[in-house]
Protein backbone atom coordinates (compact mmCIF):
# COMPACT_ATOMS: atom_id res chain seq x y z
CA UNK A 1 0.00 0.00 0.00
CA UNK A 2 1.46 3.33 -1.08
CA UNK A 3 1.59 6.34 1.20
CA UNK A 4 0.19 9.62 -0.16
CA UNK A 5 3.77 10.85 -0.68
CA UNK A 6 4.70 7.73 -2.62
CA UNK A 7 1.53 7.90 -4.70
CA UNK A 8 2.23 11.54 -5.55
CA UNK A 9 5.85 10.80 -6.50
CA UNK A 10 4.83 7.88 -8.73
CA UNK A 11 2.17 9.98 -10.44
CA UNK A 12 4.62 12.81 -11.14
CA UNK A 13 7.23 10.36 -12.43
CA UNK A 14 4.61 9.00 -14.83
CA UNK A 15 4.06 12.52 -16.17
CA UNK A 16 0.83 13.24 -14.32
CA UNK A 17 -0.51 16.77 -14.04
CA UNK A 18 -0.95 18.50 -10.70
CA UNK A 19 -4.65 17.57 -10.82
CA UNK A 20 -3.70 13.93 -11.46
CA UNK A 21 -1.40 14.04 -8.43
CA UNK A 22 -4.19 15.41 -6.22
CA UNK A 23 -6.41 12.50 -7.28
CA UNK A 24 -3.59 10.04 -6.53
CA UNK A 25 -3.19 11.56 -3.06
CA UNK A 26 -6.92 11.15 -2.41
CA UNK A 27 -6.86 7.48 -3.46
CA UNK A 28 -3.83 6.81 -1.23
CA UNK A 29 -5.46 8.48 1.80
CA UNK A 30 -8.62 6.44 1.21
CA UNK A 31 -6.70 3.16 0.92
CA UNK A 32 -4.38 3.88 3.83
CA UNK A 33 -7.33 4.52 6.14
CA UNK A 34 -8.92 1.22 5.10
CA UNK A 35 -12.02 2.99 3.84
CA UNK A 36 -14.28 1.69 1.09
CA UNK A 37 -13.83 3.16 -2.38
CA UNK A 38 -17.16 4.92 -1.95
CA UNK A 39 -15.45 7.17 0.60
CA UNK A 40 -13.03 8.37 -2.08
CA UNK A 41 -15.35 11.10 -3.38
CA UNK A 42 -15.48 12.73 0.04
CA UNK A 43 -11.73 12.46 0.52
CA UNK A 44 -11.16 13.95 -2.94
CA UNK A 45 -13.43 16.88 -2.12
CA UNK A 46 -11.38 17.58 1.01
CA UNK A 47 -8.10 17.28 -0.92
CA UNK A 48 -9.31 19.68 -3.61
CA UNK A 49 -10.64 22.16 -1.04
CA UNK A 50 -7.28 22.10 0.76
CA UNK A 51 -5.44 22.48 -2.55
CA UNK A 52 -7.61 25.45 -3.55
CA UNK A 53 -6.86 27.24 -0.27
CA UNK A 54 -3.11 26.65 -0.63
CA UNK A 55 -3.16 27.69 -4.29
CA UNK A 56 -4.78 30.99 -3.32
CA UNK A 57 -2.16 31.53 -0.58
CA UNK A 58 0.70 30.92 -3.01
CA UNK A 59 -0.81 33.15 -5.72
CA UNK A 60 -1.39 35.98 -3.25
CA UNK A 61 2.09 35.81 -1.75
CA UNK A 62 3.76 35.63 -5.16
CA UNK A 63 1.90 38.75 -6.29
CA UNK A 64 2.81 40.52 -3.04
CA UNK A 65 6.47 39.51 -3.25
CA UNK A 66 7.07 40.34 -6.93
CA UNK A 67 4.40 42.92 -7.65
CA UNK A 68 3.38 40.78 -10.61
CA UNK A 69 0.25 38.63 -10.84
CA UNK A 70 1.68 35.20 -11.69
CA UNK A 71 -1.73 33.51 -11.85
CA UNK A 72 -4.83 34.63 -13.70
CA UNK A 73 -8.17 34.62 -11.89
CA UNK A 74 -9.22 31.52 -13.84
CA UNK A 75 -5.91 29.66 -13.29
CA UNK A 76 -6.21 25.97 -12.49
CA UNK A 77 -4.05 23.63 -10.44
CA UNK A 78 -2.30 22.61 -13.65
CA UNK A 79 -1.09 26.20 -14.12
CA UNK A 80 1.00 25.88 -10.96
CA UNK A 81 4.56 27.12 -11.55
CA UNK A 82 7.23 24.46 -11.19
CA UNK A 83 8.93 26.42 -8.40
CA UNK A 84 5.73 26.42 -6.33
CA UNK A 85 4.69 22.81 -6.90
CA UNK A 86 6.91 21.04 -4.29
CA UNK A 87 5.76 23.14 -1.31
CA UNK A 88 2.17 23.07 -2.56
CA UNK A 89 2.04 19.28 -2.78
CA UNK A 90 3.94 18.79 0.48
CA UNK A 91 1.33 20.85 2.33
CA UNK A 92 -1.58 19.16 0.57
CA UNK A 93 -0.18 15.76 1.54
CA UNK A 94 0.41 16.77 5.16
CA UNK A 95 -3.11 18.13 5.58
CA UNK A 96 -4.83 15.34 3.64
CA UNK A 97 -2.92 12.54 5.37
CA UNK A 98 -4.25 13.91 8.65
CA UNK A 99 -7.87 13.22 7.68
CA UNK A 100 -8.12 9.63 9.03
CA UNK A 101 -6.85 10.73 12.44
CA UNK A 102 -9.18 13.72 12.46
CA UNK A 103 -12.15 11.55 11.49
CA UNK A 104 -11.40 9.03 14.20
CA UNK A 105 -10.97 11.72 16.86
CA UNK A 106 -13.92 13.77 15.67
CA UNK A 107 -11.71 16.87 15.53
CA UNK A 108 -8.56 18.21 13.89
CA UNK A 109 -5.69 15.79 13.55
CA UNK A 110 -2.24 16.85 14.81
CA UNK A 111 -0.91 17.99 11.42
CA UNK A 112 -3.88 20.20 10.59
CA UNK A 113 -3.89 21.67 14.10
CA UNK A 114 -0.17 22.52 13.87
CA UNK A 115 -0.47 24.00 10.39
CA UNK A 116 -3.49 26.07 11.41
CA UNK A 117 -1.43 27.37 14.32
CA UNK A 118 1.43 28.25 11.97
CA UNK A 119 -1.03 30.02 9.65
CA UNK A 120 -2.41 32.12 12.50
CA UNK A 121 1.09 33.03 13.72
CA UNK A 122 2.17 34.11 10.24
CA UNK A 123 -0.94 36.22 9.78
CA UNK A 124 -0.37 37.88 13.16
CA UNK A 125 3.25 38.77 12.37
CA UNK A 126 2.70 39.59 8.70
CA UNK A 127 5.11 36.92 7.44
CA UNK A 128 4.78 34.28 4.73
CA UNK A 129 1.93 31.89 5.45
CA UNK A 130 3.26 29.29 3.01
CA UNK A 131 6.79 29.37 4.47
CA UNK A 132 5.41 29.13 8.00
CA UNK A 133 3.30 26.08 7.16
CA UNK A 134 6.22 24.39 5.37
CA UNK A 135 8.36 24.91 8.46
CA UNK A 136 5.54 23.48 10.58
CA UNK A 137 5.48 20.34 8.45
CA UNK A 138 9.18 19.85 9.19
CA UNK A 139 8.66 20.61 12.88
CA UNK A 140 6.13 17.79 13.14
CA UNK A 141 8.99 15.31 12.80
CA UNK A 142 12.27 17.06 13.66
CA UNK A 143 13.96 13.70 14.22
CA UNK A 144 13.24 12.67 10.62
CA UNK A 145 15.10 13.70 7.50
CA UNK A 146 15.66 17.30 8.59
CA UNK A 147 19.41 17.73 9.19
CA UNK A 148 19.55 21.53 9.45
CA UNK A 149 18.08 23.84 12.06
CA UNK A 150 17.79 27.62 12.38
CA UNK A 151 17.52 28.97 15.91
CA UNK A 152 16.51 32.63 16.14
CA UNK A 153 16.92 34.56 19.38
CA UNK A 154 14.74 37.63 18.89
CA UNK A 155 12.29 39.93 20.57
CA UNK A 156 9.61 37.22 20.42
CA UNK A 157 11.83 34.71 22.21
CA UNK A 158 13.70 31.71 20.84
CA UNK A 159 12.33 30.26 17.61
CA UNK A 160 13.54 26.94 16.19
CA UNK A 161 12.83 25.62 12.68
CA UNK A 162 14.02 22.49 10.85
CA UNK A 163 14.88 22.03 7.17
CA UNK A 164 15.92 19.15 4.90
CA UNK A 165 19.00 21.02 3.65
CA UNK A 166 21.20 24.03 4.33
CA UNK A 167 19.98 25.60 1.10
CA UNK A 168 16.33 25.26 2.16
CA UNK A 169 17.13 26.86 5.53
CA UNK A 170 18.88 29.84 3.94
CA UNK A 171 16.12 30.25 1.35
CA UNK A 172 13.48 30.37 4.09
CA UNK A 173 15.54 32.80 6.17
CA UNK A 174 16.09 35.05 3.14
CA UNK A 175 12.37 35.17 2.37
CA UNK A 176 11.55 35.93 5.99
CA UNK A 177 14.08 38.77 6.06
CA UNK A 178 12.75 40.25 2.80
CA UNK A 179 9.14 40.08 3.93
CA UNK A 180 9.93 41.48 7.38
CA UNK A 181 12.16 44.36 6.25
CA UNK A 182 9.59 46.83 7.58
CA UNK A 183 10.96 45.99 11.03
CA UNK A 184 14.25 47.56 9.89
CA UNK A 185 12.72 50.62 8.26
CA UNK A 186 10.55 51.17 11.35
CA UNK A 187 13.77 51.86 13.26
CA UNK A 188 14.02 55.16 11.38
CA UNK A 189 17.79 54.97 11.00
CA UNK A 190 19.19 56.94 8.04
CA UNK A 191 22.11 54.50 7.64
CA UNK A 192 19.76 51.60 6.81
CA UNK A 193 18.24 51.12 3.34
CA UNK A 194 14.50 51.26 2.69
CA UNK A 195 14.66 47.87 0.95
CA UNK A 196 16.80 44.79 1.64
CA UNK A 197 20.05 44.49 -0.35
CA UNK A 198 19.92 42.21 -3.39
CA UNK A 199 22.65 40.03 -1.90
CA UNK A 200 20.92 37.56 0.42
CA UNK A 201 23.86 37.19 2.82
CA UNK A 202 24.23 40.95 3.17
CA UNK A 203 20.48 41.37 3.72
CA UNK A 204 20.37 38.70 6.45
CA UNK A 205 23.38 40.10 8.31
CA UNK A 206 22.11 43.69 8.08
CA UNK A 207 18.62 42.67 9.25
CA UNK A 208 19.79 40.89 12.38
CA UNK A 209 22.46 43.42 13.34
CA UNK A 210 19.99 46.28 13.00
CA UNK A 211 17.49 44.55 15.28
CA UNK A 212 20.08 43.41 17.83
CA UNK A 213 19.09 39.76 17.41
CA UNK A 214 21.02 36.58 16.62
CA UNK A 215 20.48 33.43 14.63
CA UNK A 216 22.23 30.07 14.45
CA UNK A 217 22.35 27.77 11.44
CA UNK A 218 23.65 24.28 12.15
CA UNK A 219 22.98 20.59 11.68
CA UNK A 220 20.13 19.38 13.87
CA UNK A 221 22.25 16.57 15.29
CA UNK A 222 25.21 18.84 16.11
CA UNK A 223 26.11 19.92 19.63
CA UNK A 224 25.13 23.33 20.95
CA UNK A 225 27.99 25.08 19.16
CA UNK A 226 26.38 26.71 16.12
CA UNK A 227 27.74 26.19 12.64
CA UNK A 228 27.13 29.86 11.94
CA UNK A 229 26.13 32.78 14.13
CA UNK A 230 25.45 36.41 13.31
CA UNK A 231 24.88 39.07 15.94
CA UNK A 232 22.41 41.73 14.94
Amino acid sequence: MKSPSEAAADCMEAGGTTTDVLHAIAWAVTAQAGWEDARYARVLDNVLDTAAFLFDCIAHEEAHRTGVTAYADDASFDDMLAEHRPDFLRLVIALSSDEPAATEQGEQGPARARLNEAFDEAMEHGTSVVSAMCVAVDDLDPAGQVPWVIVIDGDRGDDEHYFPSREDALKSLTIDVQESWNRVTDLGRPDLPAAPPDDATEAIEMFFRALGETYELRRADADLTPAEEVER
